[in-house]
């Protein structure tokens, strides 16, 4: 049985990879920092789009992260 990291986790995990405060990372996907402690604290869910949102963003960050790493 393997763990399935719950959108709280995938918040925690998404922002510490960022290097994104909880205002900063609310600013990067458009919502309230409100909005994001919810996540964080299990009282709501990101959307199916704000999820893809951050999946790119994590995308992009490692790309870049790559691409410094081989200069």
């Amino acid at each position: 049985m393997t763990h399935e990291p719950t959108h709280s986790e995938t918040i925690r995990t998404a922002m510490a990879t960022l290097g994104l405060n909880q205002p900063r990372f609310a600013d990067e996907l458009g919502v309230d920092q409100g909005t994001v402690s919810k996540w964080i604290n299990g009282k709501a869910n990101p959307s199916g789009p704000v999820l893809k949102l951050i999946d790119r963003l994590l995308a992009d960050h490692e790309s870049q992260a790559m691409a410094e790493a081989s200069e």
